[in-house]
């Protein structure tokens, strides 16, 4: 299993200001139930419109003062792999945990439940990339540990032999933010298969399939309406009375918690 990150929501001196103000739930024992933790590196942009290690690499940054970003320097290639590492952790699917950690030492277990996305604030105490995430435990002991000497401040990884007692992902159902919320389904995962075709022939020939791409979606509550949810693009679908999965009807989207159903399907061809 590849390293876990571990992430900080804020300086060390400035985490208890900086780590709660993303907080929307916390639980009896003070533990961050829900919210959102957020990287820097001095870059105000969103990564989505330069996620690459050169792009981001011509972006300007000023550490002394990061909203004259004219008057820095290009962003350091150290600097810009991790913010693209962590843009990374943030797009794929495949291993949604992450500690929380303040300084060096890991506090509690999460869930990340929804990809990256941009929020400036205009608040110099609250960095503007971001994932959202639910709490799942405490950490034990031995996840616990200071560890020194591990690099980054912002973040650092875990290396496999130090990934104890890690849930496995969840299979069905998946924790929205705000209005919108998963349900756990009694089925297998339903998978819609998008077939893009190489070649469209004359009418009543048969179609020249090259590529199928294996779209897997979950069951997804809003506004007490059920839907089928692509976690990756966050794609919905309508969901029929028996369970069929039904037509694309727009895109949810985890920042406002809507569904916008102005956006066309990206699959169609």
């Amino acid at each position: 299993m590849n390293p876990i990150p571990a992430i900080s929501g804020g300086d060390t001196k400035l985490f208890e200001t900086m780590f709660w103000k993303g907080v929307t739930e916390t639980g009896k024992k003070k533990e961050p139930l829900k919210g959102s933790i957020g990287v820097f590196w001095q870059l105000y942009k969103d990564v989505r419109t330069c996620a690459s290690e050169e792009d981001l690499k011509k972006q300007k940054v000023n550490k002394a003062a990061p909203r004259k970003s004219e008057e820095g320097a290009p962003m350091t290639t150290v600097n810009a792999r991790a913010l693209l590492a962590f843009f990374h952790f943030a797009q794929q699917a495949e291993q949604p945990y992450f500690f929380i950690k303040k300084g060096c030492k890991a506090l509690w277990l999460v869930r990340k439940t929804g990809p990256y996305y941009y929020d400036d604030r205009g608040d110099d105490l609250w960095y503007p990339h971001r994932i959202q995430f639910e709490f799942v435990r405490a950490v034990t002991e031995e996840e616990g540990v200071t560890r020194l000497g591990t690099g980054m401040n912002t973040m650092i990884w875990i290396a496999p032999s130090e990934q104890l007692k890690l849930p496995a992902p969840p299979a069905v159902g998946e924790a929205m933010p705000k209005k919108g919320k998963a349900v756990t389904a009694t089925a297998t995962v339903p998978i819609i298969p998008v077939v893009r075709p190489a070649l469209v022939e004359q009418q009543g020939e048969p179609l020249v399939v090259e590529e199928i791409e294996v779209v897997k979606v979950r069951v997804f509550e809003h506004d007490g309406v059920l839907y089928y949810r692509d976690s990756i693009k966050n794609k919905l679908y309508k969901r029929g009375g028996s369970g069929a999965i039904g037509p694309y009807i727009g895109r949810w989207s985890t920042r406002d918690s809507v569904v916008v159903t102005d956006v066309p399907d990206s699959d169609e061809e």
